[in-house]
């Protein structure tokens, strides 16, 4: 539509322009709306019949219009909500439900969709943030990437000292883990494969091969054959190395590690928008300085521009017992001495995040926003960013996942999990129903 004002304003866009694309109005929303309006206007046509409009009765002409605009605000929702649903299972039992298109990152992500995860965390108790660093440690196992384009970030705006330092034992003991799983499973694959595999573009014999891997993997734990795509790339690999294949495989299970990090932020402001937008800016353009969010706008409860954003220089209080016995210089003494060593062994981190920052072509160009206590299934990372990669679904910014309870994790299924998870179902279908009408959705706080 060359005549509206937005394109007076922008100028007529190009097929490149996603933006302008995403300014446009599906014809499926008019069709929407025109049903809703029309089907609202039937409805409150009709219920004004209940009201006995006569002279000479008692009605009270205000009274009754005001009942009536109510029924007419209720009923919009009402009937939009039921289109909503009915346009779901239209779509569902004509189309199938149809998948956004993806692509196949099943070898490794390339160098345009390196991606962090964002863990927000915000801890009062030791058993909370061993509880997050659990499930960051599980998510970041289940979504190895083999090219390491994947990083898991514990994002803490956590104060207490005791706490910070727990969170700062939680991430070594977390990459201990991973060095152990991974290493119980390479030695594993090296009794049966000690060569790795030489690069076949032979699909059926690739096929062999994973199904081969995934056998060994599954032999030692369940949740070993969610790495078989890892392995079987690593393998791969390293056999085309001029290295001894074990070493290259051992320097990978250290890299894996290292891309498990923790980064403590300097402030709350803005809470957990604030720490996944200063990760954002971080693994994008490698600047740790802050530049928004400044005393001069929010106060005493802003920040001053320039400050580092993640460190322990800010943000940590002393809450230890034992220092609390002694006097004030020591106890001061004592407290430099822990922040010292914190921003020490956390240095390392906001190195790596910022070193693939400041390059322009190996940034990372996907935040995946994460709450504590939220479990990324194996492979679910990979999945979103081949969805985000594909060249039809260049024109959305944010890439929603599927949200839903784990009521697997508990034996007993009572009959509140019960109506809980049948509300998700329907939960998710509504708004599978509003992308296909409006060509979006809203963002709840988790996504790509």
């Amino acid at each position: 539509d060359s005549g509206n004002c937005i394109t007076k304003c922008l100028g007529k866009h190009g097929d490149d322009n996603t933006w302008a694309s995403n300014l446009s109005t599906p014809t499926s929303t008019w069709f929407f709306l025109t049903l809703v309006v029309v089907l609202s206007c039937a409805a409150t046509y009709a219920f004004s019949f209940f009201v006995n409009w006569s002279e000479g009765t008692n009605t009270n002409f205000f009274v009754a219009l005001l009942y009536i605009l109510t029924n007419a605000f209720c009923l919009w929702s009402i009937i939009e909500f039921f289109l909503t649903t009915l346009w779901f299972h239209v779509i569902r039992l004509i189309f199938g439900m149809p998948l956004l298109p993806r692509q196949d990152f099943s070898s490794g992500l390339p160098r345009t969709a390196r991606t962090i995860l964002s863990y927000c965390l915000l801890s009062k108790q030791k058993e909370c943030s061993e509880e997050a660093f659990k499930t960051a440690v599980d998510t970041h196992l289940a979504n190895l990437d083999p090219n390491m384009r994947i990083t898991t970030a514990v994002v803490s705006v956590s104060s207490a000292l005791s706490i910070v330092k727990c969170e700062m034992d939680c991430r070594d003991d977390g990459r201990r883990r991973i060095r152990q799983v991974l290493e119980k499973e390479r030695m594993a694959l090296a009794q049966c494969f000690p060569n790795g595999f030489v690069p076949d573009e032979d699909e059926t014999m690739r096929q062999k091969r994973r199904a081969a891997v995934k056998k060994v993997l599954k032999s030692m734990q369940p949740e070993g054959q969610d790495r078989t795509d890892f392995w079987l790339q690593l393998l791969e690999n390293a056999a085309e190395s001029m290295r001894d294949v074990q070493e290259v495989l051992k320097a990978r299970i250290e890299e894996a590690a290292t891309h498990f990090v923790y980064l403590h932020r300097n402030c709350k402001v803005l809470k957990k928008p604030g720490q996944y937008q200063d990760l954002m800016v971080l693994g994008s353009t490698g600047s740790n300085r802050a530049y928004t969010y400044l005393q001069e706008d929010y106060g005493d409860i802003g920040r001053k521009f320039g400050s580092e954003c993640f460190g322990f220089e800010g943000n940590v209080v002393d809450n230890s017992k034992e220092m609390a016995e002694e006097g004030s210089a020591g106890r001061n003494l004592r407290f430099e001495e822990a922040v010292d060593d914190l921003c020490e062994r956390g240095r390392e981190d906001i190195l790596l995040v910022s070193g693939f920052g400041v390059d322009p072509h190996d940034r990372y160009m996907y935040t995946m926003v994460l709450d504590s206590d939220t479990v990324c299934p194996a492979k679910s990372i990979r999945k979103l960013v081949e969805t985000a990669e594909h060249p039809a679904n260049k024109a959305f910014g944010i890439i929603n996942a599927n949200l839903a309870n784990d009521y697997g994790a508990d034996s007993k299924c009572t009959w509140h999990m019960w109506r809980n998870a049948l509300m998700e179902v329907s939960t998710v279908n509504l708004q599978r129903g509003q992308f296909w009408i409006f060509n979006r959705v809203g963002f709840y706080g988790k996504g790509l």
